[in-house]
């Protein structure tokens, strides 16, 4: 499934979470505001992951 910017920006903010799994090469030519870095591998098991809201990936 996919969502684009515009979808996301008519979605209110406490409903989803941004999550980046990009490696920090890609994330210097430009990080995504609000966005939490995490790893792929560490998705399930990582405390910051909200799973009570749409995870939105950013890959």
């Amino acid at each position: 499934m996919s969502i684009t910017i515009a979808e996301l920006k008519n979605r209110n903010k406490d409903s989803y979470q941004l999550i980046d799994i990009r490696d920090a090469i890609e994330i210097s030519h430009g990080a995504v505001p609000d966005a939490v870095v995490i790893p792929a591998e560490e998705i399930e098991t990582s405390s910051e992951v909200d799973k009570d809201k749409l995870l939105v990936f950013v890959l």
